[in-house]
Protein backbone atom coordinates (compact mmCIF):
# COMPACT_ATOMS: atom_id res chain seq x y z
CA UNK A 1 0.00 0.00 0.00
CA UNK A 2 1.01 3.31 -0.68
CA UNK A 3 1.53 6.68 1.67
CA UNK A 4 0.06 10.18 0.53
CA UNK A 5 0.62 14.09 1.98
CA UNK A 6 -2.50 16.18 2.16
CA UNK A 7 -2.37 19.91 1.76
CA UNK A 8 -5.47 21.48 2.36
CA UNK A 9 -4.97 25.20 3.84
CA UNK A 10 -8.52 26.13 4.26
CA UNK A 11 -7.97 30.12 4.23
CA UNK A 12 -11.78 30.99 3.15
CA UNK A 13 -14.88 29.35 2.36
CA UNK A 14 -14.14 27.84 -1.20
CA UNK A 15 -11.29 26.06 -0.23
CA UNK A 16 -12.99 24.84 3.08
CA UNK A 17 -15.26 23.39 0.90
CA UNK A 18 -12.52 21.97 -0.94
CA UNK A 19 -10.94 20.93 1.76
CA UNK A 20 -13.97 19.00 2.03
CA UNK A 21 -13.20 17.24 -1.18
CA UNK A 22 -9.84 16.48 0.01
CA UNK A 23 -11.84 14.57 3.13
CA UNK A 24 -14.11 12.66 0.82
CA UNK A 25 -10.89 11.79 -0.87
CA UNK A 26 -9.14 10.90 2.19
CA UNK A 27 -11.56 8.32 3.11
CA UNK A 28 -11.30 6.48 0.02
CA UNK A 29 -7.68 5.86 0.02
CA UNK A 30 -7.44 5.20 3.66
CA UNK A 31 -10.10 2.33 3.16
CA UNK A 32 -7.80 1.27 0.08
CA UNK A 33 -5.09 0.80 2.78
CA UNK A 34 -3.20 3.98 2.25
CA UNK A 35 -2.18 6.56 4.65
CA UNK A 36 -1.26 9.73 5.67
CA UNK A 37 2.47 10.92 5.86
CA UNK A 38 1.25 14.62 7.45
CA UNK A 39 -1.73 16.29 7.27
CA UNK A 40 -1.27 20.24 6.60
CA UNK A 41 -4.50 22.42 7.77
CA UNK A 42 -5.38 25.83 8.75
CA UNK A 43 -4.19 24.64 12.19
CA UNK A 44 -0.94 23.66 11.66
CA UNK A 45 -0.54 26.56 9.99
CA UNK A 46 -0.83 26.47 6.01
CA UNK A 47 2.23 28.53 5.73
CA UNK A 48 5.32 28.48 2.96
CA UNK A 49 7.35 26.57 6.09
CA UNK A 50 5.10 24.13 6.84
CA UNK A 51 3.82 23.21 3.45
CA UNK A 52 7.51 23.11 2.21
CA UNK A 53 8.02 20.97 5.17
CA UNK A 54 5.23 18.19 4.10
CA UNK A 55 6.23 18.04 0.58
CA UNK A 56 9.63 17.50 1.63
CA UNK A 57 8.15 14.05 3.92
CA UNK A 58 9.00 10.87 2.13
CA UNK A 59 5.47 9.85 0.03
CA UNK A 60 4.34 8.00 -2.73
CA UNK A 61 1.90 11.23 -3.58
CA UNK A 62 1.06 14.64 -2.54
CA UNK A 63 -2.48 16.09 -2.88
CA UNK A 64 -2.98 19.73 -2.45
CA UNK A 65 -6.88 21.15 -2.32
CA UNK A 66 -6.65 25.15 -2.14
CA UNK A 67 -6.24 28.12 -3.78
CA UNK A 68 -3.31 28.77 -6.90
CA UNK A 69 -2.44 30.72 -9.70
CA UNK A 70 -0.05 29.63 -12.86
CA UNK A 71 2.87 29.76 -10.91
CA UNK A 72 2.43 28.72 -7.02
CA UNK A 73 -0.12 27.18 -4.21
CA UNK A 74 -1.38 30.40 -2.43
CA UNK A 75 -2.68 30.69 1.44
CA UNK A 76 -4.21 34.05 2.28
CA UNK A 77 -2.92 35.24 -1.41
CA UNK A 78 0.55 34.53 -0.59
CA UNK A 79 2.69 32.03 -2.19
CA UNK A 80 3.41 29.22 -0.44
CA UNK A 81 5.55 26.96 -2.92
CA UNK A 82 6.47 27.63 -6.35
CA UNK A 83 8.77 26.85 -9.52
CA UNK A 84 11.96 28.19 -6.94
CA UNK A 85 11.04 25.55 -4.53
CA UNK A 86 9.98 22.39 -6.32
CA UNK A 87 12.67 21.00 -6.47
CA UNK A 88 11.94 20.15 -2.67
CA UNK A 89 8.74 17.70 -3.65
CA UNK A 90 9.94 14.54 -2.73
CA UNK A 91 7.51 12.27 -4.32
CA UNK A 92 7.22 11.18 -7.54
CA UNK A 93 3.36 12.49 -7.90
CA UNK A 94 1.34 15.55 -7.59
CA UNK A 95 -2.35 16.16 -8.03
CA UNK A 96 -3.16 19.73 -7.43
CA UNK A 97 -6.82 20.75 -7.22
CA UNK A 98 -5.88 24.71 -7.49
CA UNK A 99 -6.75 27.17 -9.82
CA UNK A 100 -4.70 27.53 -12.94
CA UNK A 101 -1.55 25.27 -11.41
CA UNK A 102 -1.57 23.11 -14.10
CA UNK A 103 -0.21 25.88 -16.26
CA UNK A 104 3.84 26.73 -15.78
CA UNK A 105 3.57 25.54 -11.75
CA UNK A 106 2.87 21.70 -13.09
CA UNK A 107 5.58 21.54 -16.18
CA UNK A 108 8.09 23.87 -13.47
CA UNK A 109 7.61 21.00 -10.99
CA UNK A 110 8.05 18.39 -13.72
CA UNK A 111 11.51 20.16 -14.63
CA UNK A 112 12.56 19.69 -10.94
CA UNK A 113 11.81 16.57 -10.39
CA UNK A 114 8.35 15.42 -10.05
CA UNK A 115 7.61 12.35 -11.97
CA UNK A 116 3.88 13.14 -12.88
CA UNK A 117 2.15 16.44 -12.31
CA UNK A 118 -2.17 15.94 -12.09
CA UNK A 119 -3.72 19.53 -12.12
CA UNK A 120 -5.98 22.30 -13.87
CA UNK A 121 -4.89 24.98 -16.59
CA UNK A 122 -8.14 27.07 -15.69
CA UNK A 123 -9.92 28.27 -12.07
CA UNK A 124 -11.68 25.24 -10.32
CA UNK A 125 -15.13 26.23 -9.76
CA UNK A 126 -16.48 26.12 -6.27
CA UNK A 127 -20.07 25.66 -5.55
CA UNK A 128 -22.04 25.78 -2.81
CA UNK A 129 -23.41 22.10 -1.35
CA UNK A 130 -27.74 21.77 -2.46
CA UNK A 131 -29.57 19.44 -0.37
CA UNK A 132 -25.75 18.01 0.50
CA UNK A 133 -25.19 17.37 -3.26
CA UNK A 134 -21.67 18.75 -4.76
CA UNK A 135 -21.35 17.59 -8.42
CA UNK A 136 -18.22 18.94 -9.20
CA UNK A 137 -16.56 18.37 -5.85
CA UNK A 138 -17.52 14.54 -6.50
CA UNK A 139 -16.76 14.27 -10.39
CA UNK A 140 -13.19 15.62 -9.21
CA UNK A 141 -12.88 13.12 -5.91
CA UNK A 142 -14.25 10.19 -7.88
CA UNK A 143 -12.14 10.97 -10.76
CA UNK A 144 -8.99 10.99 -8.30
CA UNK A 145 -10.24 8.07 -6.64
CA UNK A 146 -8.83 5.92 -9.47
CA UNK A 147 -5.50 6.34 -8.19
CA UNK A 148 -6.69 4.33 -5.11
CA UNK A 149 -6.43 1.12 -7.08
CA UNK A 150 -3.43 1.52 -8.68
CA UNK A 151 -4.90 4.05 -11.43
CA UNK A 152 -2.60 5.90 -13.57
CA UNK A 153 -2.33 9.73 -13.53
CA UNK A 154 -3.78 9.26 -17.29
CA UNK A 155 -6.77 7.24 -15.68
CA UNK A 156 -7.81 9.78 -13.17
CA UNK A 157 -7.40 12.17 -15.41
CA UNK A 158 -9.83 11.04 -17.86
CA UNK A 159 -12.24 9.69 -15.49
CA UNK A 160 -12.43 13.42 -14.08
CA UNK A 161 -12.90 14.55 -17.57
CA UNK A 162 -15.24 12.24 -18.06
CA UNK A 163 -17.81 12.41 -14.88
CA UNK A 164 -17.47 16.14 -15.29
CA UNK A 165 -19.07 15.32 -18.70
CA UNK A 166 -22.23 13.71 -16.57
CA UNK A 167 -22.46 16.53 -14.61
CA UNK A 168 -23.00 18.68 -17.08
CA UNK A 169 -25.67 16.45 -18.78
CA UNK A 170 -27.20 16.84 -15.10
CA UNK A 171 -27.29 20.69 -15.01
CA UNK A 172 -28.88 20.60 -18.27
CA UNK A 173 -32.33 20.92 -18.25
CA UNK A 174 -34.19 18.09 -17.21
CA UNK A 175 -31.12 16.69 -15.58
CA UNK A 176 -31.09 15.79 -12.19
CA UNK A 177 -29.54 18.43 -11.17
CA UNK A 178 -31.18 20.96 -12.96
CA UNK A 179 -33.29 22.33 -9.86
CA UNK A 180 -30.06 23.49 -8.39
CA UNK A 181 -29.85 27.11 -7.92
CA UNK A 182 -26.42 27.17 -9.93
CA UNK A 183 -27.84 25.14 -12.05
CA UNK A 184 -26.68 27.63 -14.99
CA UNK A 185 -23.31 28.06 -14.17
CA UNK A 186 -22.28 24.50 -12.80
CA UNK A 187 -23.42 23.50 -16.60
CA UNK A 188 -20.67 25.72 -17.84
CA UNK A 189 -18.40 25.89 -15.27
CA UNK A 190 -18.03 21.78 -15.48
CA UNK A 191 -18.35 22.29 -19.54
CA UNK A 192 -15.09 24.30 -18.80
CA UNK A 193 -13.49 22.46 -16.56
CA UNK A 194 -13.37 18.93 -18.26
CA UNK A 195 -11.73 20.27 -21.13
CA UNK A 196 -9.00 21.75 -18.61
CA UNK A 197 -7.77 18.61 -16.69
CA UNK A 198 -3.98 17.82 -17.71
CA UNK A 199 -1.60 15.87 -16.55
CA UNK A 200 2.48 16.84 -16.98
CA UNK A 201 5.09 14.30 -17.03
CA UNK A 202 4.89 10.20 -17.21
CA UNK A 203 1.02 9.69 -17.55
CA UNK A 204 1.57 6.21 -16.98
CA UNK A 205 2.68 6.29 -13.71
CA UNK A 206 1.09 4.64 -11.13
CA UNK A 207 1.56 6.48 -7.79
CA UNK A 208 0.01 4.62 -5.29
CA UNK A 209 1.46 0.96 -5.40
Amino acid sequence: MGDFVLIRPRDDAASQQASDWANDLTNILTSNGHSVVVDVDDTTPPDSANIVAAVGKTADVVFYFGHGDETSWLTSGGSTLSASTASGIVAGAVVSVACKTGCSFGPSAITAGVRSWLGFTIKVPVIAPHKTRDPIGEAIVNGIAQLATHGTMQMACDEIAALLDQVVTDYDSGGKYSSHPGASFGYFAAMALRDHVVVHGNQSLKPLP
